[in-house]
């Protein structure tokens, strides 16, 4: 009697088995393609399971095109300051509101936490806001989106070009190869967690902590990165692995002050959407403006 029932009773079961959806591995997502939120931008989320790590890394990432967009570094204070403030701080969601940003993230260290000043280089729009900190071992790298190429008229060819041509792409130059005039906008950060051989920068695992990057891709593409709690070595190979193979392709990459101010915003749909921590005081940060004319 009871070797009857088994089978009427485990159909149901085997059923409803058939049918469920098949399950994600951990290093994948429903979101793990990249997705158009504005003309030349891009946003994909993704997790990313690390062998050693107990859980999976999670990474946001917005992907601007230098060529359909305008990639700026905004030095907070003088962007936002109010007159009569004896010690103004702004942050990613303040910028917002008086930018016309179309995404941001956190830029380089400050010297204090609530009085933020720059603590190294920052160049916006062609002048210099705040000077290179030479002395850091820490900030090794300047995120930079090269001046205007100048150019002169040829006598051997007969060309006539115009005396200053179309910006450089970006790039993450070593802290000792800047020079005054090589970028219209200008980011000191460090470390640089991924040299321009793609190798990864950082020797060791180490402290975890919630993280925001920029990197450059083989396509000359600038990349904002706000990660889970991972260590600069884990993230360093994660972002520079090809995208066949899952990664980001980064070519050079450099870390921003993270932790309590890791952040990204952007807008999509006429709405802002935010990740990580987009209200603590900034120093400075990175931003996407529409492309403007000339």
């Amino acid at each position: 009697m009871r070797k009857a029932c088994l089978p009427a009773l485990l159909a149901p079961l085997l059923a409803a088995l058939l049918v469920l959806p098949p399950l994600l591995p951990a290093g994948a997502s429903e979101e793990a393609a990249w997705r158009e939120v504005q003309p030349g931008m891009d946003v994909r989320r993704e997790r990313h399971q690390v062998t050693g790590l107990r859980k999976p890394v999670t990474l946001q990432v917005l992907r601007a095109d230098p060529a359909q967009v305008e990639i700026a570094v905004i030095d907070t204070y003088s962007t936002v300051s109010a007159r009569g403030v004896k010690y103004p701080s702004y942050s990613l969601r303040d910028l917002a509101r008086v930018t016309d940003a179309l995404a941001l993230i956190n830029g380089g260290f400050g010297q204090s936490t609530y009085y933020p000043v720059p603590a190294g280089l920052v160049v916006q729009d062609d002048r210099q806001k705040s000077p290179l900190n030479s002395a850091s071992r820490t900030q090794s790298g300047v995120f930079c989106m090269p001046a205007a190429e100048r150019r002169t008229a040829s006598a051997t060819t007969g060309t006539t070009a115009g005396a200053s041509g179309p910006p450089g792409k970006a790039r993450i130059v070593n802290k000792g190869d800047y020079r005054p005039g090589l970028c219209r906008q200008a980011l000191q950060s460090g470390p640089k967690i991924v040299e321009y051989d793609g190798e990864n920068g950082i020797s060791r695992p180490a402290k975890a902590f919630e993280r925001s990057v920029v990197c450059v891709d083989s396509a000359g593409r600038v990349l904002f990165v706000q990660s889970s709690r991972v260590s600069l070595f884990h993230l360093a190979d994660i972002l520079r692995a090809p995208e066949a193979a899952g990664g980001y392709g980064c070519q050079a990459a450099l870390n921003l002050s993270g932790d309590v101010e890791s952040g990204l915003l952007y807008t999509t749909g006429g709405k802002l959407q935010s990740v990580g921590e987009v209200d603590a005081p900034v120093a400075s940060a990175i931003a996407v403006r529409p492309k403007r004319d000339g």
